[in-house]
């Protein structure tokens, strides 16, 4: 298993629909976002 450490303003969990649009939501309002996804697609 592969572990990282990574500094962000906002994380979201889960790459659905709901979790990108709050992840874009919040890289557009200038913060640094992190998007942690167990699939290989979103959506």
């Amino acid at each position: 298993m592969l572990t990282e450490t990574i500094q962000s303003d906002v994380t979201v969990i889960g790459g659905g629909l709901a979790g990108v649009c709050a992840a874009i939501a919040a890289a557009r309002l200038g913060s640094k976002v992190v998007l942690v996804n167990n699939r290989p697609v979103l959506g």
